[in-house]
């Protein structure tokens, strides 16, 4: 999409746990809500069907998502994803998959309801622009630490005072190497996952000065610099 959406919209987020949607318009989020992630493709795409229609019903004009893992350029095509159970071994044509969750999918789309997927980095680097916009960085960069590691990297238009485009993303940076052992992946130690693999403990339940969150933050500190 290389225009400038001005008018009200829907935002959605899948995660391998969760997935999340809010409304979006005048540059605030409102009507925050999330369920647990539709792990089988039929579930998952019948549910952004119907935050699709609601989306459009409700008199919005576009929805953004982004997904936990490849998506094309075109935006076409999404997955594999790997952190989600039954969707880690396909790609997906994104609107075949909608337009058999509901046929009216298609009928609301040709009437100029604007569809974009982007990787759920971009779309965290893009809410990140958004929130600290006024400080007129160049390029703005996201990490994501969950149910798997993400990255996303965003450049300001300078033709718009609000306007940033995706850079080239490396939204798969949790699948590099963390040291000298191929086995050895940021997600694979740093994931929720990855950390409860570690520990033998859910990371909810980790103290607060546990050895974990140290190799956390010297992670979080050295990833930027696979960003720029």
């Amino acid at each position: 999409m290389t225009g400038v959406m001005i008018e009200a919209g829907v935002c959605l987020g899948f995660g391998g746990t969760n997935a999340r949607m809010a409304n979006c318009a005048d540059g605030d989020v409102a009507g925050f809500r999330a369920i647990e992630t539709p792990t089988e493709p039929e579930q998952f795409f019948e549910w952004m069907a119907r935050s699709l229609l609601d989306a459009s019903h409700e008199g919005n004009s576009w929805l953004v998502a982004g997904f936990p893992g490849p998506v094309s350029t075109d935006g076409n095509i999404v997955g594999p994803f790997v952190n989600v159970s039954g969707m880690r071994e396909q790609e997906y044509d994104l609107r075949t998959e909608l337009g058999k969750a509901d046929p009216e999918i298609e009928r609301v789309l040709e009437q100029g309801f604007v569809l974009l997927a982007v990787n759920d980095g971009t779309l965290a680097a893009q809410a990140a622009a958004s929130r600290i916009g006024h400080h007129n960085f160049d390029k703005t960069g996201a990490l994501i630490f969950g149910t798997g590691v993400g990255a996303g990297v965003v450049e300001r238009d300078r033709r718009y005072s609000n306007v940033h485009r995706a850079d080239q993303n490396p939204n798969e940076i949790g699948h590099l190497q963390g040291s000298d052992d191929p086995a050895d992946r940021f997600e694979d130690r740093l994931s929720g996952p990855g950390i409860e693999r570690r520990c033998g403990i859910s990371p909810e339940d980790l103290p607060a000065e546990h050895v974990i969150w140290q190799e956390q933050g010297r992670a979080t500190v050295r990833q930027p610099l696979r960003l720029v």
